[in-house]
């Protein structure tokens, strides 16, 4: 047992009683955790670990602790780890302090950081509450190798962090309890896989024509509460709103996908409780995933480059009730899965001309039709 400042603990878990979005189920745990494990088990704790002692989502857990970050209860560090050796290359309290491009300093190997596949989120007791607590930089022993060993070649192993800086900044919490500590606006950084959602409402205009600019805002704003609990549900991330759209991201295109068929049955839903005097949507969906890079833009976490170009594109070219997909997309064994386990689920496929970017094969779903074209 680890000898902490339990008045200090107490005092940072008064301050907690006020962040209500937090789940205080894990209050006590938490606090049982903290006052009798040791100091190598508090100074990296082990999510996935409790996750599963605890029967939750390691999503879950996050979400409590990063609350019991901002009252200084817990510390986060970001750590780039070398992806051929395994060795930490750099440790950090602010994400936009890693280094994007950089060598380990034991195998001497180049790489560049990407948040999801060498950056690694460890939560740790603050040191106001443990304060003897001294930071534990974990040094992996390199694997046996000849002695000839040439280490400009990539090693037998890869690194995988237990939570990746992606895992965590695909949580709404983050951006909303660290969103003005996140990078500033001139950084970024690299994520080698996320996938993007867009939508948009067919025929806005002519919906703010019938109703009226009040009544049309207000039926957006109810269809956006449709929109948002499909994508939380889905491990999903809302990014932004521009005007009628949505643009969110997802870990992976299983998660996406399995999103905006729920978007589309929710708003079919939604649209047989409405009148047409009181205004029905109808949506349309467009996904794709790919290498992206995270940026600073108006203050909050945001995504740039191609695959969000690409996303853009393919949900302009999407109809009303549809969810069109690229390539990419569609070759993800989850999205497979998914596609096969509904029967009424009927995928069709055509060439596309993407302004800006060319000609792309796009598959197309629909709810309970075949999508002809």
């Amino acid at each position: 047992m680890t000898d902490i400042n339990t008045a200090r603990l107490d005092q940072a878990y008064g301050q907690l009683q006020a962040h209500l979005a937090r789940d205080p189920q894990w209050d006590m745990p938490f606090y049982q955790y903290l006052t009798t494990h040791t100091n190598t088990d508090l100074q990296h704790i082990n999510v996935p670990q409790l996750a599963q002692a605890w029967q939750t989502t390691q999503r879950a857990l996050i979400v409590w602790m990063l609350y019991a970050t901002r009252v200084g209860v817990l510390d986060l560090y970001w750590e780039s780890h070398c992806p051929h050796c395994q060795n930490l290359n750099q440790i950090t309290t602010r994400m936009g302090d890693l280094t994007p491009d950089t060598s380990c300093g034991i195998c001497h190997a180049q790489f560049q950081t990407h948040a999801d596949q060498n950056i690694e989120v460890r939560f740790s007791v603050s040191t106001a509450i443990f304060p003897e607590r001294e930071l534990l930089i974990e040094r992996i022993p390199l694997p046996t190798l000849p002695a000839d060993f040439d280490f400009s070649q990539p090693f037998p192993v890869v690194f995988k962090p237990s939570i990746s800086a992606k895992d965590v900044m695909l949580i709404p919490e983050f951006k909303l309890i660290f969103g003005q500590e996140m990078l500033s606006q001139r950084e970024s950084l690299n994520i080698q896989s996320l996938t993007f959602l867009f939508t948009d409402i067919t025929g806005s205009t002519a919906l703010y024509q019938q109703l009226g600019d009040v009544r049309a805002y207000n039926l957006v704003r109810d269809h956006f509460d449709v929109l948002f609990r499909a994508i939380d549900q889905n491990q999903g991330n809302v990014v932004k709103t521009i005007g009628d759209a949505v643009m969110a991201v997802f870990a992976t295109p299983e998660q996406a996908l399995k999103a905006a068929l729920s978007v589309q049955k929710s708003i079919r839903e939604f649209n047989a409780e409405r009148t047409v005097e009181n205004g029905r949507v109808l949506v349309k969906i467009g996904l794709h995933h790919g290498v992206t890079i995270a940026v600073n833009l108006n203050n909050t976490l945001d995504y740039f480059g191609n695959t969000v170009n690409m996303a853009a594109r393919i949900q302009g070219q999407s109809r009303s009730e549809e969810v069109l997909f690229s390539e990419e997309i569609y070759r993800d064994q989850g999205v497979q899965a998914v596609l096969k386990d509904d029967p009424q689920l009927q995928v069709s496929h055509s060439l596309f001309d993407l302004h800006g970017i060319g000609e792309r094969q796009l598959y197309s779903v629909m709810l309970g039709a075949k999508t002809k074209r």
